[in-house]
């Protein structure tokens, strides 16, 4: 298959929706006649995509789920300091190995925001580096058989008393159709007690931001075009039907 080919492939898998990524490999295999060699050159995909997404795993005998990132990252495999643990894992399939111990960070201000805010399928998580603390957050709500789901994830950085940070939202709705939002959001704000009250403060902000938007964008949806004729009345397109049936 041309490289051009398998370019596009993995832009699929790049751009997978949130919670349907096997959905779009299946596809892909169907596409690769389930040649395990080529399955095999698209393998950068699927770290890009969960690396991008803040995939989310369990390793084994672990109370909570754990997230993938790209600054998570340590040579083959990553870390969650909140659980102590260093872990590889297939990317294509999800399987956490090589399990190792690490000194546990204590975050549990950081949890406590995530089990009250986030009410579905979420992991979270920090890392130290020097003066830097980066904390992860992401929560997932999946509903196949109502055709939609959505994700919303955050990145911050914490240096001194300021707080960075990126918003990203996902939602996927495809019953009769094919519809996705996806918005972003950067943060830069002073910390005034802790980092994760500015990040509640930041993402509650967001989120009543993006809520009104979306009330706006429904009206103006309705604006262009009538839900009634100029007539102001519904049309009986049944007597119509028989009126054709008549003549």
């Amino acid at each position: 298959m041309a490289t051009t080919t398998l370019a596009g492939l993995g832009k699929f898998i790049d751009e997978a929706p949130p919670g349907e990524l096997q959905e779009v490999f299946k596809d892909v295999k169907v596409l690769l006649d389930g040649n395990e060699a080529r399955i095999e050159e698209l393998r950068p995909s699927f770290v890009r995509h969960n690396e991008a997404q803040l995939a989310t795993l369990r390793i084994p005998s672990q109370p909570r789920d754990s997230l993938l990132a790209e600054e998570l990252r340590r040579g083959e495999g990553y870390v969650d300091a909140l659980l102590g643990k260093q872990f590889t894992v297939d990317h294509v399939t999800m399987l956490v190995s090589n399990v190792e111990d690490l000194p546990e960070e204590e975050g549990e201000e950081l949890g406590e925001y995530v089990k009250e805010y986030y009410p579905g399928q979420a992991a979270y998580t920090l890392l130290r580096e020097g003066d830097t603390l980066r904390i992860f957050i992401v929560g997932n709500r999946y509903s196949p058989r109502n055709f939609w789901s959505g994700r919303w994830r955050s990145k911050w950085e914490v240096r001194g008393q300021t707080l960075r940070g990126r918003i990203q939202v996902d939602v996927h709705y495809y019953e009769d159709g094919n519809v996705r939002m996806q918005d972003e959001h950067e943060v830069e704000m002073p910390i005034t007690s802790s980092a994760v009250a500015a990040i509640h403060t930041a993402e509650h902000a967001y989120q009543d931001r993006l809520v009104t938007s979306l009330l706006s964008l429904n009206d103006s949806f309705k604006r262009l075009r009538r839900q009634l004729p100029i007539t102001r009345q519904r049309i009986n397109w049944d007597n119509l039907q028989q009126n054709r049936l008549h003549k």
